[in-house]
């Protein structure tokens, strides 16, 4: 499968060159498991990140964007420095696919918790489509030479990922290959209704739209399975369940990642324990690498 780059960005000509995970979507992404043991880093994995965990959602902006910069992958880069995200199995996978290949390996993660595809993840096609909040507040990310609307997860992840290529070709890497993403979200939409009844097309359009707009029709997408905790009764649970099968099993680019036997904390109900977030980790890791051959 080939690698992508993002647009224009990519000017210089320097030997070695980073090959990039997205990793995106709401607190699962985020990371509110505990972690245990001894620190733990991959020095090989470099990590780019936006988001909650790095600022509050009022300062999610460009002027604080430019403050954030790629470091070394570890434990901690969750909500809190005692907490990580599903960011530690990926890179426990592909920093051993990695020992044997030329390219540096990296990944740039933006997420939030607690936000849905109905209205903060919503997409430049979906606002078209007139599905979704697409009347509600709506953002404005500049593409193709102009503006479209789209919500304002949306545009975050495209500036942050714009911000991290600009960062590492400053750092002297030739290229950045945008190669796999890995979306973890759904919870919240298993509480609204309107969601429920649309989440296939709104995440068919999130997925697609995120390949147009970085060029790159073909990018594999690892799809988490939304879950939460028997304690949590969202009505529209299997509804959304259902739509992220059925995106995955119609696109031959993208893998839904199972969590059916994973474990909730037993405080929090919608977080994964700390064994189970490093399980989801190596399963969106395994899950790429499938696809990326």
């Amino acid at each position: 499968m080939e690698n992508s780059t993002l647009g224009n960005v990519i000017t210089a000509d320097i030997s070695k060159a980073l090959d990039v995970i997205l990793l995106s979507g709401q607190s699962n992404a985020v990371g509110y498991s505990r972690w245990d043991g001894a620190d733990t880093c991959y020095e090989d994995v470099k990590m780019f990140r936006f988001g909650e965990g790095v600022v509050t959602e009022s300062f999610v902006d460009t002027k604080n964007l430019a403050t954030a910069q790629w470091e070394i992958l570890k434990n901690g880069l969750g909500k809190n420095t005692m907490a990580f995200g599903p960011e530690m199995g990926i890179g426990q996978v592909f920093s051993g696919r990695y020992k044997t290949k030329d390219n540096d390996f990296g990944i740039i993660k933006y997420a939030y918790g607690g936000k849905g595809m109905w209205d903060y993840w919503l997409s430049p096609a979906s606002v078209a489509q007139r599905l979704g909040k697409w009347d509600g507040d709506i953002e404005y990310l500049e593409y193709n030479g102009g503006m479209t609307k789209c919500g304002k997860g949306f545009r975050y992840i495209i500036e942050t990922i714009r911000e991290a290529v600009k960062k590492a070709i400053r750092q002297g890497y030739s290229n950045v290959n945008i190669i796999g993403m890995c979306w973890m979200q759904g919870e919240h939409d298993m509480g609204i209704q309107s969601s429920a009844k649309v989440y296939d097309k709104l995440l068919e359009n999130f997925i697609n739209d995120i390949r147009e707009i970085l060029a790159a029709d073909n990018l594999p997408v690892a799809v988490g399975q939304a879950k939460l905790g028997p304690a949590m009764h969202y009505a529209y649970s299997k509804e959304i369940n259902d739509m992220q099968k059925k995106v995955c099993d119609e696109d031959e680019y993208d893998v839904l990642v199972p969590t059916d036997d994973l474990e909730m904390q037993p405080d929090d109900q919608a977080h994964y324990d700390t064994q189970s977030m490093k399980t989801l980790g190596l399963r969106f890791g395994n899950a790429l690498a499938g696809l990326l051959g």
